[in-house]
C-alpha cells in the first residue's frame, strides 16, 4: 500500500522504516494517521464548492490585475501558478496592515466586531476564551444580539479545551453558530486521517475587513495560561478591500464542509457580494493562497520553492517550525552558494523536541552552504513569513513542515507591495536583534549523542 500510494520517496521510507521496527505499533499508526486523507464526501462537496465561487464570482476569470504586475519581477513568475490552483488571482484595491502587539490586535478585532452590521465570521486552529479572548466572544455575543450573522468554526483538536467549556452554550443561547472542524473519534478515523487539522486563522467582518496570520484566539498574559503559550511572538494581518471576498469564500467553504447543516447552508453562499469594491487607501496587490489535503498539488509548497529558486537578492524565513525536506533544502542551499543573503529565524526553543533536533539535522548543511541561522531568545517565536528581494512578501499560517506543506488546511497571503514591505522589514530587524546568530564552528563542536539524536529525528522528519 505505501509503495503503491507513490508518497515522496522520504516519506514512503520513514514509514517502511517505522513498521518494520515496530510492526504492530507501527501498522496502527500508519492506518489511522498514514493513509486516509479526507474523506470522498468531503473531497467531493469541497470540489462543488469551489467550482460554485467561479461560476458565481467569476474569481477564475478576475485576470485584469495579472497584467499590471511587473513582468520581469518575480511575482510575475509566482502569481500564474498560485491562481492555476485556486482561482484566486492577483487583487488590487487593498489596504494592508501589521499588528504584532496583543492588546493592539485585541483592540482592533473589537472595534471592528462592535461596528459590523451583517456578519462576524471567525475560523482558528486555537480558540481559549480567557482575558482578552473573552473580551472578544462577548462582542460577538453582543453583535449577534443585533442580528448580526456570527458564525465561529475552530479545530475540534485544537480548541478542544474551547468546545468542552461553558461559552459553548452561552454562544449558541445567543445566536452564535459554532461549529468544530475536522471533527474527531474512532469511527471518523477510518475514513478521515485524525491527524488532519485545520490550521488556519482568520476572521471576516461584513466582507469588508478581514484578518489572517499566525495569531490564534489566545491571551498570553491571562494567568491561567498555560506555560507554552505565554511568550508567543505573532504577526497578524489586518485587511481592507477585495482581498476579502477571497478570504470570505475560504471561511465560507470550510464552514460549509464541516456544518452539521450542509445542505441547508449551500444558500449561503450566495450572501457574497459579486461586485468588486472601490479601491481604499493603499493599492496593495495582494494573492490568497489557501492549502490543504483536499487540493490535487501541494501549492504553497510549490509556490516556495519557485519563489527561492527565482530569488536574485535575498531571503528571510521566519518560522517555529523547521522540518525541510531534500528539494526545500536544496532550494534554500541553492540561493546561499549563488550568493544571496539568505537567513532564516528560529525560535531558540519549541515545544515539540522531535521537530527541533529533525531540524537541527539539517543545520550543518545548510551552515556550509552559507546560511545564516539565528535563534530568537526571547520567547516562542511563532510568526510564519517569508520576504524575498523585498519584493515579494508571503505571511500567514504555513510552518517549514510537511505537516503544513501537505496535511494542515493552511491560508497564506502573498504581498506585492513594497509599501508594507519596507515597514514590516522592521518587524525582522526587531526579530534579528533580539535573536543570536549560529556559529558554524561551534555547531561542528556539538556532542556525539547530540549527532545521534538529530539523526534518529531526521529519519521520522518527512512523518512530522
Amino acid at each position: 500500500r505505501i509503495i503503491y500510494r507513490r508518497l515522496p520517496t522520504s516519506t514512503s521510507t520513514a514509514w517502511i522504516l517505522v513498521i518494520a521496527a515496530l510492526p504492530i505499533l507501527g501498522l496502527f499508526f500508519y492506518i489511522f494517521f498514514g493513509d486516509q486523507k479526507l474523506s470522498r464526501r468531503r473531497a467531493r462537496l469541497g470540489r462543488k464548492v469551489n467550482a460554485f465561487y467561479q461560476e458565481m464570482f467569476d474569481i477564475a476569470d478576475r485576470d485584469e490585475d495579472l497584467k499590471r504586475i511587473e513582468p520581469d519581477s518575480l511575482y510575475a513568475k509566482i502569481a500564474p501558478l498560485i491562481s492555476q490552483d485556486t482561482g484566486f488571482y492577483p487583487s488590487r484595491g487593498n489596504r494592508i496592515e501589521h499588528l504584532t502587539d496583543v492588546s493592539d490586535i485585541s483592540r482592533a478585532m473589537l472595534n471592528d466586531i462592535e461596528q459590523a452590521e451583517r456578519s462576524c465570521h471567525m475560523e482558528f486552529f486555537i480558540i481559549r476564551p480567557y482575558g482578552l479572548i473573552a473580551d472578544i466572544l462577548n462582542a460577538v455575543l453582543d453583535a449577534a444580539a443585533r442580528g448580526v450573522d456570527c458564525r465561529i468554526l475552530a479545530d475540534d483538536i485544537g480548541s478542544s479545551d474551547f468546545f468542552k467549556s461553558d461559552w459553548i452554550q452561552t454562544l449558541r443561547d445567543g445566536g452564535v453558530k459554532v461549529e468544530r472542524s475536522l471533527k474527531t473519534g474512532f469511527i471518523r478515523s477510518l475514513s478521515e486521517r485524525a491527524d488532519l487539522r485545520n490550521h488556519r486563522k482568520l476572521m471576516v467582518i461584513d466582507q469588508d475587513v478581514a484578518y489572517t496570520g499566525s495569531f490564534n484566539l489566545i491571551d498570553p498574559s491571562y494567568q491561567g495560561a498555560d506555560a507554552d503559550t505565554r511568550n508567543w511572538v505573532d504577526v497578524i494581518l489586518r485587511l481592507e478591500g477585495n482581498i476579502v471576498l477571497s478570504l470570505a469564500c475560504v471561511f465560507n467553504k470550510d464552514y460549509l464542509l464541516d456544518s452539521q447543516n450542509a445542505a441547508d447552508e449551500f444558500v449561503s453562499l450566495q450572501d457574497l457580494p459579486l461586485d468588486e469594491r472601490d479601491s481604499t487607501q493603499t493599492d496593495a496587490m495582494l494573492q490568497l493562497i489557501p492549502s490543504g489535503p483536499e487540493m490535487q498539488h501541494s501549492l504553497i509548497y510549490e509556490v516556495l520553492l519557485a519563489a527561492f529558486f527565482n530569488a536574485k537578492q535575498s531571503i528571510y524565513i521566519v518560522t517555529p517550525y523547521f522540518v525541510p525536506d531534500e528539494a526545500l533544502i536544496l532550494a534554500v542551499t541553492n540561493a546561499a552558494r549563488r550568493g544571496l543573503d539568505v537567513t532564516l529565524i528560529l525560535p531558540s526553543s519549541i515545544d515539540s523536541h522531535l521537530a527541533r533536533y529533525a531540524g537541527q539535522s539539517e543545520f550543518g548543511k545548510l551552515l556550509r552552504s552559507g546560511v545564516n541561522i539565528t535563534l530568537f531568545r526571547e520567547g516562542m517565536l511563532h510568526t510564519k513569513a517569508v520576504i524575498i528581494d523585498g519584493e515579494l512578501g508571503f505571511i500567514g499560517t504555513v510552518n517549514m513542515d510537511q505537516r503544513s506543506f501537505y496535511l494542515n488546511l493552511e491560508v497564506t497571503l502573498a504581498i506585492a507591495d513594497n509599501e508594507f514591505l519596507n515597514a514590516f522589514s522592521t518587524v525582522i530587524k526587531d526579530y534579528l536583534e533580539q535573536s543570536d546568530r549560529l556559529d558554524k564552528e561551534r555547531w561542528a563542536q556539538r556532542s556525539p549523542g547530540t549527532r545521534l539524536l538529530e539523526n534518529l529525528c531526521r529519519l521520522v522528519g518527512p512523518m512530522l
